[in-house]
């Protein structure tokens, strides 16, 4: 093969890599009850790719978390289709979606659910724990790692009641990074920290997602966080606009 034919395969894969379909949803609604139904969200279709970075942004009660725990596969459509990297689930058994979910997905939540009597190494690797049954060296070296990529490395065994919001909120970044997902859902990561603590956090999101390419949906209310991003996602009364 020639050197400009191997550039042209090259850009290609390189295009297609960067193209390919982390999470599909076409036509999901979700209802709530039997005999009033109520429903919230209304036929949403959405397509997120390798490499996006993505804010979703809409008014209290518009459907924002129903949309994000169906995206992470926390819950069921009533109807409609969800694909993760192409592969269906709405139809899984709950064994079957955890061990997708574990996988493929990362989460960041604005109260970071880290458990206070542990260090800050063991709330990173106790999902694999969980989810292997075992801990293993290799977890253990992207767990250290990671706290280093995020300014802690000298904090890895203190426990997680020593450490500030900013520096627990970037832990659990660490945590939702250390099984190397394709997507990571972050449900308002800086709405509970400081104006200076917000931005850093921000901005280190931005840093690990151009070096990973990972993708990222960060639902915010702020809307310099959301003019930041990439690509801008807005839901107003069950539908995205």
């Amino acid at each position: 093969m020639t050197e400009t034919a191997n550039a042209e395969a090259a850009n290609a894969e390189l295009e297609t890599a960067e193209d390919a379909e982390v999470l599909v949803l076409e036509d999901v609604v979700r209802e709530f009850g039997d005999t009033v139904v109520t429903r919230v969200l209304h036929g949403i279709s959405l397509r997120i790719v390798a490499g996006d970075f993505c804010s979703l942004t809409g008014p209290s009660g518009s459907g924002k978390s129903t949309l994000l725990h169906i995206m992470g596969l926390l819950d069921r459509p009533t109807s409609g289709s969800v694909r993760v990297q192409e592969v269906e689930t709405a139809g899984m058994h709950d064994a079957e979606r955890t061990r997708i979910r574990g996988e493929t997905l990362g989460f960041i939540f604005q109260f970071h659910h880290l458990l206070p009597a542990f260090t800050a190494l063991e709330n990173i690797v106790l999902p694999s724990w969980l989810a292997t049954g075992r801990r293993d060296r290799e977890t253990d070296r992207r767990a250290a790692e990671l706290l280093e990529r995020v300014g802690l490395g000298d904090r890895r065994d203190a426990p997680i009641r020593e450490l500030s919001g900013g520096q627990q909120q970037r832990v659990a970044i660490a945590r939702a990074l250390v099984r190397q997902p394709r997507l990571v859902l972050a449900d308002e990561p800086t709405g509970n920290l400081d104006t200076e603590s917000a931005a850093q956090v921000f901005s280190l999101l931005r840093e690990i997602h151009a070096e990973s390419g990972t993708a990222f949906v960060i639902v915010t209310h702020d809307p310099g966080i959301a003019a930041r991003c990439d690509r801008a996602l807005e839901i107003v009364d069950g539908r995205l606009t």
